[in-house]
């Protein structure tokens, strides 16, 4: 089944959500991405329609990030979850705030939806080949604002391997760092391009 990024962001939810959180932005990204990422997230899509990014931040404006295992050394982000089909989106956000921290909320708000179409790439010049088919991704943002307890995966197939309490003006420093992964290889840079947008979202947001 082929999806598009409307299917994964309906218009009924967003209402829905604006009505429990307020109005809240949404942006559209086209990242270029080689074959064997599209292979890779369009699989994803029979798992998951999309997921949930972490935004926690101490009174002091400081925010989680963490790294995992696989990672390369030095990266690390703010942390996500994935979003099963049927699931309602603030389900999503409480279960996998539980599983990637053992932390509850009962103030979040929702920054913003990032919805992204994932194209090919023309091996020659690098272009985006407008003739093959795009995914689609999304990402919803929320913050959980004045944190005080430290986190605890639950889950230990995430592989986390640290936390940190990092600056929120360090979330320029990581979306530069998931930019240039291209240096590492092309599949690691896919994910860092893709992943560096939310970071610069999080950092210009207001809150």
């Amino acid at each position: 089944m082929i999806h598009t990024l409307a299917d994964l962001m309906p218009q009924s939810e967003l209402a829905a959500l604006r009505n429990r959180y307020g109005d809240f932005p949404i942006l559209t990204h086209r990242i270029k991405m080689g074959p064997d990422s599209l292979k890779e997230y369009r699989s994803q899509l029979k798992r998951r329609r999309g997921e949930i990014l972490l935004v926690l931040s101490r009174p002091t404006g400081e925010v989680l990030m963490h790294t995992k295992v696989f990672y390369p050394q030095g990266v690390y982000r703010l942390p996500t979850g994935g979003i099963d089909w049927n699931e309602p989106v603030p389900d999503a956000w409480h279960r996998e705030l539980w599983e990637e921290t053992q932390l509850k909320s009962s103030s979040e708000r929702l920054l913003g939806v990032i919805g992204y179409e994932f194209v090919g790439y023309s091996a020659a010049d690098g272009t985006a080949d407008e003739t093959a088919d795009s995914v689609p991704f999304v990402t919803y943002v929320f913050q959980q604002p004045d944190v005080v307890g430290d986190p605890i995966p639950l889950d230990e197939s995430e592989q986390i391997s640290d936390f940190q309490w990092q600056p929120r003006a360090d979330l320029k420093l990581a979306a530069a760092n998931l930019s240039g992964l291209d240096r590492i290889s092309s599949e690691k840079g896919d994910w860092g391009r893709f992943r560096a947008v939310a970071h610069d979202f999080v950092h210009d947001a207001p809150w």
